[in-house]
């Protein structure tokens, strides 16, 4: 899939910098424009919260302190594109973060959100985050970042965590234009029956045809799915990792866990999942 539209996520939180970095920089590869959304409203507090931290004085210095930080980015963000020549939109809102980034995803190819940050209170472990969320309902390819001040050109090698269901075979066509720009390619799989080898193989020949050159990778599964993937992710050095997202139904990867909430937990470089 090409990227013409690229969506990032903008909000008064530590990491809104090094979205708009990625996304400018993304933006100049793919020849993309950019629409960058800042949502005003405390980050992780939908509207209609009510009880620890949410009055309305809270919310309101929260908000002006917010409209303060978009002034500042606003203008850097403008002279960054314009000097560079990338088309681009700035839009301000002051809405829930999933409904926001939800509605303007509809018209975008790819959007840039970061790993949500620990939660503070024990009952917040039991709801998921803004991150989590949109994966489920944005309805196109989302590239999560790391938790850090400057993340690493990447797309040179990138591993494709594969197992045969919709979700995968969904990350792998939203992101086949990366895949072909990438040097390096490695399908990874964890633990397989003889069928999945099968497909796995039919994957690997697919990519072929579409002039990626894919190497496959068969792990043992003797532990956590998402700690294997992460870890081989790091033993290869790939630089990017593509996966499909909630292959099991949400409530039982709340509650028992699972590949995803593992990855977005844990992972130290971009993931780029669909669902």
């Amino acid at each position: 899939m090409q990227i013409k539209t690229i969506l990032v996520h903008l909000a008064n939180d530590d990491q809104h910098k090094t979205r708009v970095d990625v996304a400018l920089r993304l933006a100049k590869q793919h020849n993309a424009h950019i629409v960058a959304l800042f949502i005003t409203f405390p980050v992780g507090m939908p509207p209609a919260v009510a009880g620890r931290a949410a009055s309305a004085g809270y919310i309101a210095a929260a908000q002006e302190s917010a409209r303060r930080t978009a002034a500042e980015l606003e203008e850097v963000f403008k002279q960054a594109c314009e000097r560079d020549n990338i088309s681009y939109a700035w839009v301000m809102e002051d809405a829930s973060h999933l409904d926001a980034l939800q509605y303007h995803a509809h018209a975008a190819d790819l959007t840039i959100v970061s790993l949500s940050a620990p939660g503070e209170y024990f009952e917040d472990r039991f709801r998921l985050r803004l991150t989590e969320e949109f994966v489920l309902v944005s309805g196109s390819p989302v590239l999560v970042l790391p938790r850090v001040a400057e993340v690493a050109p990447f797309g040179k090698h990138i591993m494709v965590a594969w197992h045969a269901n919709r979700e995968a075979v969904r990350a792998i066509r939203d992101s086949l234009g990366s895949l072909m720009a990438a040097d390096e390619v490695t399908v990874v799989s964890v633990g397989r029956t003889p069928e999945e080898r099968m497909s796995e193989a039919e994957v690997v020949a697919y990519l072929r045809r579409h002039g990626v050159t894919a190497r496959p990778m068969n792990v043992d599964e003797d532990g956590s799915v998402g700690e294997k993937l992460l870890a081989t992710a790091n033993d290869i050095g790939a630089d990017m990792l593509v996966m499909g997202a909630y292959g099991h139904s949400r409530l039982r990867e709340i509650v028992f866990g699972g590949v995803t909430r593992h990855v977005l937990g844990h992972s130290e470089l971009p993931v780029l999942m669909s669902h």
